[in-house]
């Protein structure tokens, strides 16, 4: 009896020990792979899903090992909406070239990028890199916008009125807040001049914000918010995702921006109307007009005013800010909608991408679009805080990072 007491005890440790075998082989992850595309590229963030089922790695810091015996990266796995997804920022990548980085967990955090989003009082979430201010994601009275922006030299690169009065700075289009996502014309509702310091119209209407998630700080941050766009009655007239990824580069900052704008409530037609759509405001310091080395530059060339209204893949606008010359850009990527978009880029300091603005851009076709019950409209850009000129930045190229990133396959042998 005692031994056959001992065989079921033994048994069941045995069947225990099995199953702790069992968990502890689950399959990982264990290496990413890189190819490369058809031009060398450098200092590339990189986002990837993972799998929902099959190999996973839990959520945490992580070294990426080389297996050329490169620089090793840092990255991190972050929960997303219900997913994980792995970022990183590649250093190189020559054209064609096939790289593989082993994946270890970091215990330790000495040395990573600590990105971080605190809330402050007053509804603000206050966004910094290694305690260092980056930008601010505000709540406004007529819609959600980032201010102060600041870039690579801790300069801010956009302007600071109506929020605040700098001494040398523009006070015109108060609506013009820093950083911000609207259109003119929605259904007959203007959604860009709406503020409440402009003259009030019963076509103003609000874009307000219902939620916002955040992922863990590392190698990256990213911000997701749901907002709601109303009438001047409060009625709704559409509602929106959008994505905000942030990154720390060694001479950049960038910013990931991804929206996707619902007809939930019937079809929603966007006017055809300069008045939008994804706007900043730069700096009066680098504005064009003043004389003092501000400079826009499109993808083709086109410089200043000229670049106005013209469809390009990117516009640059860059000059000298507290004795730097420092610059932004915006790249539009190839999935977004009517790429490549029409810009309107103003050489007082506007810098927007709008798709819509046909008519008074010159272009000769209906600008309106619209979209149909159900359905989405998806915008993708990226924006790229930089030091020096365009050239000086390496914007073409970061460009190609963007439109044309390496191809990422997670292995787990």
């Amino acid at each position: 009896m005692l031994l056959r007491s001992g065989r079921v005890v033994l048994s069941a440790l045995v069947a225990l020990i099995g199953c702790g075998l069992a968990s502890a082989s689950e399959p990982v992850i264990t290496r990413v792979r890189l190819e490369g595309g058809g031009q060398s590229q450098f200092l590339v963030p990189l986002v990837r899903e993972l799998p929902q089922t099959g190999p996973s790695l839990e959520a945490g810091s992580y070294r990426l090992i080389p297996e050329d015996g490169g620089q090793t990266l840092l990255g991190t796995v972050a929960e997303d909406r219900g997913s994980k997804i792995l970022g990183f920022v590649l250093d190189a990548l020559d054209a064609g070239q096939v790289r593989t980085f082993r994946l270890e967990p970091r215990v330790e955090n000495g040395g990573m990028t600590g990105f971080k989003a605190e809330p402050e009082l007053g509804g603000s979430l206050l966004v910094s890199v290694n305690g260092v201010p980056y930008t601010a994601l505000r709540q406004g009275e007529f819609k959600p916008y980032f201010w102060p922006l600041l870039g690579p030299t801790g300069v801010p690169l956009t302007r600071a009125y109506p929020m605040e009065n700098r001494e040398g700075e523009d006070r015109d289009h108060p609506h013009q807040r820093s950083f911000w996502i609207t259109h003119g014309n929605v259904n007959g509702v203007d959604f860009w001049a709406s503020d409440p310091l402009n003259k009030p119209s019963p076509k103003f209407g609000k874009i307000m914000q219902k939620s916002l998630k955040s992922t863990k700080g590392g190698e990256f941050l990213r911000l997701a918010t749901s907002n709601l766009w109303v009438n001047g009655m409060d009625q709704p007239v559409c509602e929106d995702e959008q994505v905000f990824t942030f990154w720390q580069l060694p001479n950049a900052r960038i910013i990931d921006v991804e929206v996707a704008i619902r007809a939930s409530w019937g079809p929603v037609v966007f006017g055809d109307t300069k008045e939008g759509t994804f706007g900043l405001r730069v700096p009066s310091a680098l504005d064009v007009k003043r004389g003092q080395g501000g400079k826009i530059i499109n993808a083709e060339g086109v410089t200043d005013q000229a670049a106005w209204g013209k469809p390009s893949p990117w516009v640059d606008y860059s000059g000298p800010v507290e004795g730097k010359t420092v610059g932004i850009a915006i790249f539009d990527h190839p999935t977004s909608f009517r790429h490549p978009t029409t810009w309107h880029v103003r050489d007082y300091g506007l810098f927007a991408a709008n798709p819509f603005g046909y008519h008074d851009f010159g272009v000769a076709k209906p600008g309106a679009h619209t979209v149909l019950p159900g359905e989405s409209l998806r915008l993708r850009y990226r924006v790229l805080l930089h030091e020096g000129d365009a050239k000086q930045a390496g914007v073409a190229a970061a460009y190609q990072g963007f439109a044309q990133p390496p191809a990422v396959s997670l292995l787990n042998d």
